[in-house]
């Protein structure tokens, strides 16, 4: 004989409910998010974004921006989107190489933008999620791999 949700204990009940609503998806989500990078208005390729949550429990994400300066965020290569909350945002074009196999590529953008950012994107539940930035050559271009 098979006994009933009233059969089984309350503990595990409640456990059991809280596995459903968590596989469900009826916990926390992630939301999509992308956008566009330019520099003076014109498609910034190839650039790094980051988006660094304010709050310690969330994840970070990372994108890259294609030909037409346009980026959708992964928090892995298996997970893209994030959680609503406030991010601070780093845009960045360096790469410190990889010795032997790939040469370094210098910071074209200013600092502003990457070491000492103060961009700054507020996911909410529901929204759009979209972010363009429209970046400018104004302020000093810090190489990353120099700043201390």
């Amino acid at each position: 004989m098979v006994k009933g949700v009233t059969g089984c204990r309350p503990a595990a009940a409640v456990a059991t409910a809280l596995l459903l609503a968590l596989v469900c998806g009826c916990g926390p989500k992630d939301h999509p998010v992308g956008g566009k990078l330019t520099l003076d208005g014109e498609p910034l390729a190839e650039a790094d974004i980051w988006f660094i949550p304010e709050d310690k429990e969330a994840s970070p994400a990372f994108g890259k921006s294609d030909a037409e300066g346009n980026y959708t965020l992964r928090q892995t290569m298996a997970v893209e989107g994030l959680r609503p909350g406030k991010y601070w945002v780093q845009i960045t074009t360096f790469f410190e190489g990889i010795p032997e196999h790939e040469p370094p590529i210098p910071e074209r953008i200013p600092g502003g933008y990457n070491v000492n950012s103060e961009l700054t994107a507020q996911l909410e539940r529901g929204g759009e999620n979209s972010f363009d930035f429209d970046l400018n050559w104004q302020g000093e271009v810090i190489d990353p791999g120099t700043y201390k």
